[in-house]
Order: C-alpha cells, then sequence, then structure tokens
C-alpha cells in the first residue's frame, strides 16, 4: 500500500485497523440518516443523476433505493422532482469527460421546469446541497 501510494508515510497495522472501523461508523451513519421532511410543500427540488449506476460498488439497500426514480426526494416537496439523467456512473459523471453532459442538465434545470416555463427555478443565489448528492433550488 505504501508503494502504491495508498496510504501515508509511517503508516502501521494499528492505523489501518482505526481508520477501517472510522470508515465503517461513517458509512453506518450514513445509512442511518434519515431527515425529516421539509415543512415547505412548495419547494421544488432538482436530481441530476447517473444513467448507469455502478452496483457493484453499492450494497442491496443503496441499490434498491437507486430504482427509485427520484431517490426519495419527493417527500421533501409537494412539487413533482425535476429528474435529469447524464451518461455514467456516480465516480464517472463527477470527471472531466462529463462535465458537459452535466452543465447541460443544470442548464435545462435552470431554464425550464417539467411543465416548459422558462426560469422554472431561480438563477440567484445557490443551490443547497443535500445529504445524497442532489441539490435543491429553493422557489423564489
Amino acid at each position: 500500500m505504501r508503494a502504491a501510494r495508498l496510504v501515508p508515510p509511517g503508516v502501521d497495522a494499528a492505523w489501518l485497523k482505526r481508520a477501517h472501523r472510522t470508515s465503517l461508523a461513517q458509512y453506518a451513519a450514513y445509512l442511518a440518516y434519515a431527515p425529516d421532511p421539509l415543512p415547505d410543500p412548495a419547494l421544488r427540488l432538482a436530481l441530476i443523476r447517473a444513467e448507469t449506476p455502478r452496483r457493484s460498488d453499492l450494497g442491496d439497500m443503496e441499490n434498491r433505493h437507486l430504482a427509485i426514480p427520484d431517490l426519495g426526494w419527493q417527500v421533501f416537496s409537494g412539487e413533482p422532482v425535476t429528474i435529469r439523467r447524464v451518461a455514467g456512473d456516480h465516480v464517472t459523471m463527477l470527471g472531466a469527460a462529463a462535465a458537459p453532459d452535466v452543465a447541460a442538465a443544470i442548464l435545462s434545470v435552470l431554464e425550464t421546469d417539467d411543465r416548459g416555463t422558462r426560469g422554472g427555478f431561480p438563477m440567484a443565489g445557490s443551490a443547497h446541497p443535500m445529504p445524497n448528492g442532489g441539490a435543491c433550488f429553493p422557489k423564489p
């Protein structure tokens, strides 16, 4: 692992065990996290999804979750969740090669909502990142 530069210099087995335990605790916290739905029924949400998730990287629960088109975000809003898909998986969609497609998907959300209305989402301010990778855009 040292030769491949996967760990810092001086790392021993005890450090690796602690790092592994920490990773497992963080992952368990991630799986247990269940935010309460937001009180604003008019909140508009947009989700940019990977077209071909890397299912081998995920557990059974995450793979079942992928079958839900909006990944469960609909519980946070009375408005339909706007969904755009981009080529790649949850890793490759963040790479440089996918940037034009991701940018086009974001621009499409900002310019047109699901009802075909121009300017359906606010462009001023910033999106609010959400825990499982989406972003919400508050209604103006």
